[in-house]
């Protein structure tokens, strides 16, 4: 089904899946000069890690950290290297696989990093079941094939292993209230749409179990204020009462409505019990369900005065009883928990 046309390029969206991509799509190695000038004065102020880019990197490695020890891990994508130091930093080893050969002789060359020059991660050549997490970040939405290059991540991990992955969000209010000017809209080099729900069904077919998503929460207002303060436009086929109407149904189970630009999600390869190779897991117990309950743990100082309702895989502080009442629950349906089963939950934004 055609969602709208861009620089000759049709965006199309999959009656099926809901999986939106450019047809006809056109994959492209980035040239040197990319690398060397937008993507290293993005990723660089003045030779340090830009640091919004670190605060990012160090989300993404607390997020692992709530699982998994630091371990093995592996990259995909990893331009010239800079998430891997970091990673490398905190105790993970590393390795990458990058389609560019200039920016993968980058990592090896000036940090010393094991990368391997690959445009399809299956040509890498890499030995099953050996990484305890892979990560993708803003790679997804370039890969020419995402079903092969997830079904070969799920090969590479060892059970119990994370796959964590971080694209533009299509699902977000700028992309549903700009459409074809929303930025990450590159349809030359930015071949797949992925929302939360086409994302984490694609991952699921392919045998990942636990989808959770992790993209922040945003505001319809505050997002239409900073389009237009930006000197930015509104497409003409968006219809913000409706958009308004349709999200609001659509986000009213959840916790945390995920519609910030950055789509963040995360997944599990099972384990088997006969299986002995497992990933470097911190909690080896499946911790109790508790879905949709509200839980805090014993203890006298303010963090453990806290009480958090868990939803969607993460636990979320509830700032004010006004979010309770609202949803008819009370602080006395509280579940006191063990210590370790709170810490086994990613943090989700605080509600209030």
């Amino acid at each position: 089904m055609p969602l709208f046309s861009k620089w000759g390029y049709t965006i199309v969206e999959c009656r099926t899946c809901g999986l939106s991509y450019v047809n006809p799509r056109n994959f492209a190695v980035e040239d040197d000069s990319y690398f060397r000038g937008a993507y290293l004065s993005t990723i660089e102020e003045q030779g340090s890690l830009n640091p919004g880019i670190k605060a990012l990197y160090s989300q993404i490695l607390g997020d692992l950290e709530t699982y998994l020890r630091p371990s093995r891990l592996l990259d995909v994508g990893c331009a010239m290297g800079h998430f891997m130091v970091e990673a490398r930093n905190r105790g993970w080893e590393v390795s990458g696989v990058e389609c560019s050969p200039y920016a993968s002789e980058y990592g090896r060359n000036r940090w010393g990093l094991a990368v391997r020059q690959a445009c399809n991660l299956s040509d890498a050549a890499l030995s099953a079941s050996q990484f305890d997490a892979c990560v993708l970040i803003e790679v997804a939405e370039h890969l020419p094939h995402p079903k092969a290059t997830f079904s070969e991540v799920f090969r590479v991990l060892k059970p119990g292993g994370i796959l964590y992955v971080t694209t533009p969000n299509f699902a977000s209010f700028r992309s549903l209230l700009q459409r074809e000017e929303w930025k990450p809209v590159i349809p030359s080099g930015h071949l797949y749409y992925f929302t939360a729900d086409s994302l984490m069904k694609l991952l699921t077919g392919i045998g990942y179990a636990d989808p959770i998503d992790l993209s922040l929460p945003a505001r319809l207002e505050d997002e239409v204020e900073a389009i237009t303060t930006a000197g930015g436009s509104i497409s003409w086929r968006a219809d913000v009462e409706a958009i308004r109407e349709r999200t609001g149904k659509e986000d009213r189970v959840k916790a945390s409505n995920g519609r910030g630009e950055g789509l963040i999600v995360c997944a599990r390869k099972p384990q088997l019990p006969h299986e002995t190779s497992l990933a470097a897991l911190r909690f080896t117990e499946v911790p109790p369900s508790l879905e949709g309950k509200l839980v805090s743990v014993h203890g006298d100082s303010a963090e453990d005065q806290k009480v958090y309702f868990v939803s969607g895989g993460r636990k979320h502080w509830v700032v004010t009883t006004d979010w309770l009442a609202v949803r008819g629950m009370h602080l006395e349906d509280t579940i006191e928990v063990d210590r370790t089963v709170l810490a086994s939950f990613l943090m989700g934004p605080p509600l209030q």
